[in-house]
């Protein structure tokens, strides 16, 4: 689950005043210094005061002050003060008047602060290629100062980029940078803020890292090598953090950081620990915006460690904070998260998370739609600003007409895009279905011709030889034929009855009849009919079932799912080894398992194997089967609402259990 990474950088260059309510219009500050710059002398004084003092800024000049020198502080407050209010058409139009005025009074240091103030302004506004366009305008313009402050600010500037980066999942640009900006430090030295500096670096080096483990397979080659970089990175932050001593917030960040890295190594322990010392610093300190993103990542380490109903508790924790706050992505993702925590064992309450979580899916949808609405409109009305003094109230109907019309082309694009949506899913749908029917279809014959065929070739194979040579075969060769036969009688029933009961599932046929029966007898039955299959491997099967335990269920369908789960179990066990079939409770029902000792399963084919029909693997003694035993199981198991679960590791064994209802 991504996290969210807060948007504003702190001010580099210029601290904003606390500017309180916005006071007048911007028709009052387009008038006003107007008559600033068509004025001389006192008149001119007046009126940059009256703006001064309407945005709560001090006034530092008088009538003899050079009209350069007020310019210069004019401009710079009305930036500052239309980006704390958040107008941003009024600061591009200032701004604009700014930029070459800078220029020519050679007031570089100040231009390059109006250029920060920009980037962040269209950071805000998610606007990221603007905000990049604008911060790297100001790094440029710092590299032309070359003094030892700009060379400071400039890396700033990088990791402002570097960040936005980090939110668009563009790692490689933002480990470029992020790296530049380490190398402009070089090593820790003896300044205590370079060193905090430093540790932020490399924990958002750790973090880019992060979002590429995320995206890789557990088992691709590099992603060890790749977690050990971002532990390393990770670790010298929250060291230098703990020497320099940071704030608590960074500090909290830090052991959040350490966390996640930890957690992916396998440090599960030491994660843990780590995000307890982080709330401890979030209690402390009240941070509720990070309280609720450790909480999500409490849930993330519970669940995927298997700790489904602590998961649920940390999500929920998290979700009403985030409501609570308003932190739109916090609801969905805490709310996401506690859907799968507790879709398996509290189904009731997996649905209510979901409805809440789409709910608030639907909010965050409702705002960014009115966010792009407000982006077209600021961008038009600022392209048409320059316009506006000379056709006065004719050019601002005209605006008002075009903006009417760009809405109707959007919400047009919009639905003609939901249309085509639609019509691909449709498609892509009925492509689905289509592959499915010939794969099912491809399927069944390679199984008639194949492997209906092998056993039914060579029952009439045993038959022709033992009819030609009745009269001269001594005894024990004519029983070794016959239970050949057998053998193969069994092996053909067994395949028989798994394609009926799958071209039922696949038609639809989903009837079941309980009825009330002895588990013991049942599975002693099935132990019974695989006793040769068993035999011919010295396996022993061991029946555990409680004799006094009674179920409810479609006696049929358990009988033909445990044949399907011993066959397999003798199929892939060992030589001499032993199966168990036995049974234990699980609240209102039995849940029964069949245990090998064989070659267990690869956690890549254990996640796939219930899921789909796999192309059968062979037996320790080289059996083939039709790859359609568990397949059939699962659907056989969904017909009378049971369970069908998996347990396995390689070398060590499968548990297969399956749940039935008592009586």
């Amino acid at each position: 689950m991504k996290r969210l990474v807060p948007l504003l950088m702190a001010l580099v260059f210029l601290p904003l005043l606390s500017m309180g309510d916005p006071v007048g219009s911007d028709d009052f500050f387009d008038t006003q210094y107007t008559i600033f710059e068509r004025e001389q002398g006192q008149r001119a004084f007046v009126a940059a005061q009256t703006i001064m003092d309407s945005i709560g800024a001090p006034v530092d000049f008088d009538a003899d002050t050079d009209k350069e020198v007020v310019k210069t502080q004019l401009l710079k407050m009305m930036i500052q003060y239309f980006f704390g209010i958040d107008e941003y058409e009024q600061q591009v139009h200032y701004m604009q008047i700014a930029e070459p005025f800078f220029r020519e009074t050679d007031n570089l240091m100040d231009l390059a602060g109006c250029y920060n103030i920009m980037g962040i302004s269209c950071q805000r506004m998610g606007q990221f290629n603007e905000a990049i366009h604008y911060y790297n305008k100001c790094s440029d313009l710092l590299d032309e100062i070359g003094s030892p402050v700009a060379l400071t600010n400039k890396r700033y500037e990088i990791n402002n980029v570097a960040n936005i980066y980090t939110m668009m999942e563009e790692c490689d640009m933002a480990e470029e940078m992020y790296l530049k900006c380490i190398e402009m430090l070089g090593e820790v030295g003896t300044d205590p803020r370079n060193n905090l500096d430093l540790a932020a670096y490399y924990m958002n080096l750790a973090e880019v890292y992060m979002i590429r483990i995320s995206k890789m397979a557990e088992d691709d080659p590099e992603r060890a090598s790749l977690v050990r970089t971002a532990v390393d990175y990770a670790e010298q932050s929250l060291d230098l953090s703990r020497l320099y001593g940071d704030r608590p917030e960074k500090m909290a960040n830090r052991f959040i950081t350490v966390s996640k890295t930890h957690f992916e190594e396998g440090r599960v322990r030491e994660a843990m620990a780590e995000l307890d010392s982080a709330m401890v610093i979030i209690e402390d300190q009240d941070l509720v915006f990070l309280k609720t993103g450790a909480s999500i990542l409490q849930g993330d380490f519970a669940y995927r460690t298997g700790r489904l109903d602590d998961a649920e508790r940390y999500y929920v924790q998290a979700a009403e904070m985030a409501e609570e706050f308003e932190l739109d992505e916090f609801c969905v993702e805490s709310l996401n998260g506690a859907y799968l925590a507790s879709k398996k064992n509290h189904p009731e309450r997996s649905v209510e998370y979901l409805e809440r979580c789409n709910a608030w899916r639907d909010t965050i949808y409702n705002q960014e739609q009115q966010a792009l609405i407000r982006d077209y409109q600021v961008k038009y009305q600022t392209a048409e600003k320059e316009r506006e003094i000379a056709e006065q109230q004719a050019q601002n109907e005209k605006s008002r007409h075009r903006m009417v019309l760009l809405v109707v082309v959007v919400v047009f694009l919009v639905i003609l895009a939901a249309l085509l949506l639609h019509l691909a899913f449709k498609r892509r749908k009925q492509n689905e279905l289509l592959k499915r029917r010939h794969q099912i279809k491809d399927h069944l014959f390679s199984v008639v011709s194949h492997d209906i065929k092998a056993p039914v070739e060579t029952q009439a194979q045993l038959l022709e030889l033992m009819c030609g040579h009745v009269d001269t075969l001594p005894p024990a060769e004519l029983k070794e034929g016959l239970e050949g036969m057998k053998k193969s009688a069994i092996d053909l029933k067994e395949k028989l009855l798994n394609l009926i009961y799958w071209v039922k599932g696949e038609l639809g046929d989903n009837e079941s009849h309980p009825t009330a029966f002895n588990l013991n007898a049942l599975t002693q039955s099935v132990i019974d009919e695989m006793s040769s299959q068993a035999a011919l491997k010295s396996l022993s099967v061991v029946n555990e079932m409680p004799l006094a335990w009674e179920a409810f269920d479609d006696a049929n369908i358990v009988r033909m799912v445990l044949q399907n789960l011993l066959s397999n179990a003798v199929k892939f066990s060992k030589t001499g080894g032993t199966i168990r079939m036995g049974a234990k409770e699980e609240g209102g029902r039995y849940r029964l398992f069949v245990a090998d000792q064989g070659n267990g399963i690869s956690k890549e084919k254990l996640a796939m194997l219930l899921q789909e029909m796999t192309v059968p693997g062979s037996g320790t003694s080289g059996e083939k089967g039709t790859g359609i035993g568990l397949f059939v199981s699962r659907q056989l198991m969904d017909r009378i609402g049971g369970e069908i679960d998996i347990e396995s590791e390689e070398n060590q064994g499968t548990t297969v259990s399956i749940t039935v209802n008592k009586a």
